[in-house]
C-alpha cells in the first residue's frame, strides 16, 4: 500500500520531520540521502536559472480615470496591452503570486482636439517601464498606441429591433414571441442624430432544428461613430416540444337558405392535431369543421358533402380530420 503523510496542523518544522521520517523508514538511509542531495540539486539550479535572462510575455491592464461629465467615449480603449518583456529571471519572481499590473491614463492628459484621445507609442512606452522596471528590455507592445473617440452631445433612447432566422426541429414549435433582454437602447454619436432616427437592430442570429428554448448573446450591429449602451443584449427563443391532440368538433352548415335545413351524417368531425406542450389543455372552441350548401347548387353533388376545417390557430400544426365527406338530408322548412 502507498505511504498516506497525515500533516494535519503541523508547523513547517514538524511537516519537515515527519517527512523525513516517512522517507527513512520507506527507503532507509540511501533513499534520505537521495532525496537530500536531490532537494539541494533543484535549489542550486533554480539559483542559477533564475539569473539567466528570460523572455516573458505580460497583459497589463489599461484603465482610463476622471473622465469629465457630459463626456462619453464612443469606441473603448483595449483593456489590456500584451507587452513582451526580456530581463533577468529573478525580476520576473514579483509576478509569480501577483496579479496583472494595471496602468492609469488620466483622461485629461491626452485629451486631444476634435474630439480625439491619444496615447502615443512613447507615453505608453513610458507608463509600461514604469511598470516593468527601468532595467527591463521591451520587445514588442500590442497595440502599441491607443486612440478612441468621445462625444459630448447627449444620448438619444430608440427602439431596439431583434433581427433573427431561426427555425424549430419538426417536433418542436417557437411557442411566442422571440424577445429581447432590453427593447431599447442609448445611442451616442459623434454628430447630430437625424430627426427620424429611432430604431438599430440586432446583428443576426440564426439557429436550426431547435428542441428547446434557447438563449443567444448577440451584439447590437454597429454603426460608425456611434456607441450603443448596452451593445450586448441576450435573444431568447421560446420553444417547445409538440404534442398530439384529438378532439371533436360540431359540424357547422354555411350559406344555408332559411327555408331550408340540411341534417349531416355524422353531426361531428373527430380532428386530429400537434400542439405545444403547454396548450395542450387549451380548448380551440374557433376550430370548427364546415360544408358548404352552395356546393349542391353549384355541383349538383347528390352523394357526398367535402368537409372543410378552418380556422385554424397559428400555433396549430399537422391538423386531420376524419371523415373527409359527410351524407346528409334536406328538409325544406
Amino acid at each position: 500500500m502507498p505511504c498516506v503523510i497525515q500533516y494535519g496542523d503541523m508547523n513547517f518544522r514538524e511537516i519537515l520531520h515527519t517527512t523525513v521520517q516517512h522517507v527513512k523508514a520507506a527507503f532507509g538511509r540511501d533513499g534520505l540521502l537521495f532525496v537530500f542531495f536531490l532537494v539541494v540539486s533543484v535549489i542550486f539550479w533554480f539559483m542559477l536559472t533564475v539569473n539567466d535572462e528570460a523572455v516573458k510575455e505580460f497583459h497589463i491592464g489599461v484603465e482610463v480615470t476622471d473622465v469629465p461629465e457630459g463626456i462619453t467615449l464612443i469606441n473603448e480603449p483595449p483593456k489590456q496591452i500584451s507587452v513582451m518583456v526580456r530581463d533577468r529571471g529573478t525580476s520576473f519572481l514579483k509576478y509569480v503570486f501577483k496579479s496583472d499590473p494595471v496602468i492609469s491614463l488620466n483622461f485629461e492628459d491626452f485629451q486631444k482636439t476634435n474630439n480625439l484621445f491619444s496615447v502615443s507609442r512613447n507615453e505608453l512606452l513610458t507608463y509600461i517601464r514604469n511598470t516593468v522596471g527601468a532595467n527591463a528590455s521591451i520587445i514588442s507592445i500590442n497595440p502599441d498606441s491607443i486612440r478612441a473617440t468621445y462625444t459630448t452631445l447627449p444620448p438619444r433612447k430608440v427602439k431596439l429591433i431583434v433581427n433573427t432566422d431561426v427555425t424549430p426541429s419538426n417536433e418542436c414549435v417557437l411557442s411566442g414571441r422571440i424577445k429581447s433582454s432590453v427593447d431599447s437602447v442609448w445611442v451616442y454619436s459623434m454628430s447630430p442624430l437625424a430627426a427620424d432616427f429611432d430604431r438599430v437592430e440586432t446583428q443576426l442570429v440564426y439557429a436550426s432544428g431547435l428542441k428547446d428554448t434557447a438563449v443567444y448573446k448577440t451584439h447590437v450591429k454597429p454603426i460608425a461613430g456611434m456607441r450603443f449602451v448596452p451593445s450586448d443584449v441576450e435573444i431568447t427563443v421560446p420553444v417547445e416540444p409538440l404534442i398530439r391532440k384529438q378532439s371533436s368538433v360540431p359540424l357547422v352548415v354555411d350559406n344555408l337558405p332559411e327555408n331550408v335545413n340540411l341534417i349531416t351524417f355524422p353531426s361531428t368531425i373527430n380532428i386530429n392535431y400537434l400542439i405545444p406542450m403547454s396548450m395542450y389543455k387549451r380548448v380551440f372552441a374557433n376550430i370548427k369543421a364546415h360544408v358548404d350548401y352552395n356546393m349542391l347548387v353549384d355541383a349538383n353533388t347528390t352523394e357526398k358533402l367535402p368537409v372543410m376545417v378552418f380556422p385554424v390557430p397559428e400555433l396549430v400544426r399537422d391538423l386531420s380530420f376524419s371523415p373527409d365527406s359527410v351524407e346528409y338530408l334536406i328538409e325544406t322548412r
